[in-house]
């Protein structure tokens, strides 16, 4: 892969109008479809791969006559929040799409604890009125479930994503702003847009492979759930391929980068 464009992003002297931030909006649309084809194939993959789901929630019946129709709202909000939080990597703003993908990797933990056990979804409904109990089987790694595939890993992203892209913490807050010298003594920057392109790049390549986990992880347990062999797939493995030697070298050039790619975007570094 080449060298990404960089992308347009506002003058740091003064912030963005409305207009402004509209364009580069657009231009960093034109950037990203330029540089990432291969994303966007493996999001609408993805795509419908969760909308295929829904229907096998619905339709499909386990051995003991079930159906898995109480996935389907979880389903819904996790395709909503990974097409929309991928949308914001497109415009050039990962900090964004973060906080949206939060809930998908919520979604699916949580369906992995409905299928351990029904009683699970029980405890969840009453999680106002009995806390503990919840706080018990869904905080940390309670949420670590049997049926799901990776779902230890999916929780450690979790987790991750909490501590240093969600929380307003001292990791967070410094992540997030700049301290400029100006002729007065500092000032304090908070940009819109990535402004390294080479975080960027990484964070389309953390955020793409996490999804993919995610969504291969549903499909495996639904197919479990059914009995029978996957007969859905989203390009997990070609993915691996096609982008790990450029992953490899943008974990190499940064120690926050390896992080984001290995700790959330569970590359195997």
């Amino acid at each position: 892969m080449t060298q990404p464009t960089k992308a347009a992003f506002p003058p740091a002297t003064a912030p963005p109008s409305v207009l402004d931030y509209h364009q580069v909006l657009a231009r960093n649309r034109e950037v990203f479809l330029l540089n990432h084809a291969e994303e966007v194939a493996c999001w609408d993959a993805i795509h419908g791969a969760i909308a295929s789901l829904r229907g096998t929630a619905v339709t499909r019946r386990d051995r003991n006559g079930k159906t898995r129709v109480s996935f389907v709202p979880f389903l819904l909000l996790a395709g909503r929040q990974i097409l929309i939080g991928l949308d914001a990597l497109v415009s050039h703003q990962s900090y964004a799409c973060w906080v949206l993908l939060r809930a998908a990797l919520e979604a699916a933990l949580i369906m992995g604890k409905w299928e351990d056990d029904p009683q699970n979804a029980g405890i969840w409904e009453r999680r106002e009125q009995d806390s503990r109990a919840y706080r018990r089987t869904y905080q940390g790694r309670a949420l670590v479930s049997r049926a799901l595939p990776h779902s230890a890993e999916l929780q450690s992203a979790l987790k991750h994503l909490n501590d240093g892209y969600e929380h307003m913490n001292d990791r967070y807050y410094k992540s997030q702003t700049e301290l400029l010298a100006a002729r007065s003594g500092y000032v304090v920057q908070l940009n819109a847009f990535d402004t390294d392109p080479l975080d960027h790049e990484a964070h389309v390549y953390v955020a793409t492979h996490l999804v993919l986990t995610l969504v291969d992880s549903l499909i495996r347990m639904m197919s479990a759930a059914y009995q029978r062999e996957p007969d859905l797939h989203v390009p997990v493995t070609a993915y691996d391929s096609l982008r790990f030697g450029r992953v490899v070298a943008l974990a190499a050039s940064d120690a926050d980068r390896r992080s984001a790619l290995s700790k959330l975007g569970l590359w195997p570094l």
